[in-house]
């Protein structure tokens, strides 16, 4: 259960989208000869959510276990930071 008396209840934009994707492994990374384009941000599959920053539950390494949609409850609430 997530402390909401300590927790920042603020937006915060994600990316989300399949694992090789967000890892850079997507052939729309590559060129036509296969190497890597950096000028590809990032491909069709990956979407930008917006989540709540205090109750969505992130790793060590960044990686979001859990997301809750903003304005979560709390926001809704008035509670926000």
């Amino acid at each position: 259960m997530t402390d909401t008396t300590t927790v920042t209840h603020a937006p915060l934009l994600i990316f989300a989208g399949p694992v090789e994707c967000l890892e850079r492994e997507c052939e729309e990374y590559a060129t036509e000869d296969g190497h890597d384009d950096p000028g590809v941000e990032r491909c069709s599959h990956i979407r930008v959510e917006e989540v709540c920053a205090g109750c969505s539950t992130q790793t060590g390494d960044g990686e979001f276990v859990a997301v809750v949609a903003w304005p979560c409850q709390h926001a809704a609430a008035g509670g926000g930071a």
